[in-house]
């Protein structure tokens, strides 16, 4: 489609009546007048808000009067052209104007995260609202003068609906130059399988899953990188090398290897203790442990213990030599490096204030 001299209009896209001066006039009032003036030094950053300005119409006015034309960008920006009193003088110069912009945009440093579940074997992909859009990594341009890290936080929340910007090591980013542009990904750990994930923004995202990292493939010769299943690929692939080298030297914490202090038992070490442990919850498994310096026989299928201590322990006075486990503490034993829960029924550990009730 072109635009002769500041550009026809192609009427015949679609359906809908084009919008009338009124709402033109008060996109043009919202989102260029009342900006601040570094905000219009430039073509490159007044095309930007013209950018906010066309989502802000096909999400708000388009969907809630189904009688107006929903436009492409550069025939909503050949209207606030004509339209506006301020861009007018510069209509015989809109070819070239988005050409620029266009080519512009496409060296805007881009920020984002790669999010991975607990045990690292998947990662979160979004995929464009269009059709045939391809999935890539939560991400997204850098506004001026904005950090790599703020941005990978606003997009992820803005796509995701997920907030991680407690979850974001500055140190931990795979960084690619895809043609002029830098992506910056950071790698985001910690996030749940079964999260809900809502993105925050219209007609962007049309759907967010997790995905097998070994079913993805790295960056090809072809002109579109795919998994094995056939998705398109081409915004993930260039980032998989680097990633599955980070996994290699990065194990989760799920599988790292425990401390061990006795025999056949294992110790997983938390943060998190109450004050102070009256009893304890045992997970038996081997031939015999040591548990406060005697011995238990082991049991024919491994199963929970309770060992009731004659004095209380702290968390810095608590051996390593015990598995210890609460719904409430956060403590995960762990046997062959395979995380162990508390069964259902068993009660909490207690502080030194309580009783052990039969």
């Amino acid at each position: 489609m072109t635009m002769a001299g500041g550009g026809g209009l192609n009427r015949s896209s679609s359906r809908g009546q084009l919008p009338p001066q009124e709402l033109l006039d008060d996109l043009c009032s919202r989102f260029l007048l009342n900006v601040p003036k570094e905000e219009l030094e430039s073509f490159e950053r007044i095309l930007f808000l013209l950018e906010q300005a066309h989502w802000f119409y096909e999400d708000n006015s388009v969907e809630h009067n189904p009688n107006l034309k929903s436009l492409s960008f550069k025939d909503f920006t050949s209207l606030m052209f004509k339209s506006c009193t301020a861009l007018r003088p510069y209509i015989a110069h809109l070819d070239d104007i988005y050409k620029d912009f266009n080519n512009y945009k496409f060296r805007v440093p881009v920020s984002g995260a790669i999010i991975l579940d607990d045990t690292y074997e998947r990662c979160l992909l979004v995929k464009g609202w269009k059709a045939g859009a391809s999935w890539s990594f939560p991400r997204g341009k850098r506004n001026k003068d904005e950090e790599d890290h703020t941005c990978a936080v606003r997009e992820v929340l803005e796509e995701t609906g997920c907030d991680v910007s407690r979850l974001l090591n500055l140190d931990d980013y795979i960084e690619v130059s895809i043609g002029q542009q830098r992506v910056r990904l950071y790698i985001i750990t910690g996030v749940k399988r079964d999260t809900v994930f809502a993105p925050q923004t219209k007609k962007e995202i049309s759907e967010i899953s997790w995905h097998r990292i070994d079913d993805l493939l790295p960056a090809s010769d072809d002109a579109v990188s795919r998994a094995v299943n056939g998705m398109k690929l081409y915004m993930v692939a260039p980032f998989l090398t680097g990633l599955k080298a980070w996994i290699a030297t990065h194990p989760p914490p799920l599988h790292q290897k425990p401390e061990t202090s006795a025999r056949g038992f294992f110790f997983s070490p938390s943060p998190i203790l109450p004050e102070a442990v009256t009893f304890i919850w045992l997970l038996c498994r081997g031939r015999q442990v040591l548990c406060g310096g005697r011995r238990v026989r082991r049991a024919a299928q491994p199963q929970w213990r309770i060992l009731l201590l004659k004095q209380d322990l702290t968390c810095s006075t608590l051996p390593t030599a015990l598995v210890a486990a609460s719904e409430t503490s956060g403590l995960t034993p762990q046997a062959s490096c395979r995380p162990w829960r508390l069964p259902s029924y068993a009660p909490r550990i207690l502080t030194k204030h309580q009783h052990l009730h039969p």
